[in-house]
C-alpha cells in the first residue's frame, strides 16, 4: 500500500511536471542552439537545488539561458533515474546521469522525502558514462562521470556533504579515497559540489 501511495505520488507529479515543461518550452522557445551543435564542452554550471521537486523550471531554464553543457546539481531529492522531477530538469537535447542518496532501512517502504542526490547534465552531443563509486558511510555523497567531447576530456566528480553534519575524519578519509580512485585517469579533474 505504501509502495502504491508512493508510485500515485510520482504519477501526479509526473503529470504536474509535463504541464510545467511545455510551458517552458513555449515561454523559453526552446530551439537548438549553436552551442549544441559544438564539438567541445566549455560551459559548465552548478546548483545546490535542496529539491528539484519544485525548482525542475527555473533549472531547466537557468541550463538553456546559459547555454550550459555540463551542469551538476545537488540535493536533487530523488530516488531513481526514472523520478519526473528529473525528467522534466533536462531540456531538450540533453541526458544526465544521477545518483539517488541511498535510503536507510527504515525510510525504504515510506513515501518520504528522499534527501541528498546528484545529478549531471549533459549535452547530448558530449559522451559520459559514471565511474563506480562505492556508498560512503561518512555521508558523502559522490558521483564521478568522465565526459569526452570531440577535443576535450574531463573526470568530473560531483560532491555533496549535508550542511546540518559536522566535518570528521571519517569525511577525509572518504574524500582521500574518491582522489585515489580517480587520480589514474589521464584527463583534466573537474570537482564541483557543495561540501
Amino acid at each position: 500500500s505504501l509502495l502504491r501511495e508512493r508510485k500515485q505520488r510520482n504519477f501526479r507529479d509526473a503529470s504536474v511536471i509535463c504541464k510545467h515543461r511545455r510551458a517552458v518550452r513555449r515561454l523559453c522557445n526552446v530551439e537548438r542552439s549553436s552551442s549544441t551543435n559544438s564539438a567541445d564542452f566549455t560551459s559548465i554550471g552548478l546548483f545546490n537545488a535542496q529539491s528539484l521537486g519544485n525548482k525542475f523550471a527555473a533549472v531547466c531554464e537557468r541550463i538553456i539561458a546559459d547555454r550550459l553543457h555540463l551542469c551538476a546539481v545537488v540535493e536533487t531529492w530523488h530516488d531513481s533515474a526514472d523520478s519526473p522531477c528529473l525528467i522534466a530538469t533536462a531540456p531538450p537535447g540533453y541526458r544526465y546521469i544521477e545518483k539517488s542518496r541511498p535510503r536507510k532501512v527504515a525510510d525504504q517502504l515510506t513515501i518520504n522525502t528522499n534527501h541528498g542526490g546528484l545529478c549531471l547534465f549533459y549535452a547530448s552531443f558530449i559522451g559520459a558514462h559514471e565511474i563506480p563509486l562505492p556508498t560512503y558511510n561518512s555521508g558523502l555523497e559522490a558521483l564521478a562521470v568522465y565526459v569526452h567531447g570531440a577535443r576535450r576530456n574531463a573526470l568530473i566528480i560531483i560532491l555533496y556533504w549535508p550542511g546540518s553534519t559536522a566535518v570528521t575524519n571519517a569525511f577525509f578519509d572518504d574524500f582521500s579515497d574518491i582522489l585515489e580512485r580517480t587520480s589514474t585517469f589521464g584527463c583534466p579533474v573537474i570537482l564541483l559540489g557543495d561540501i
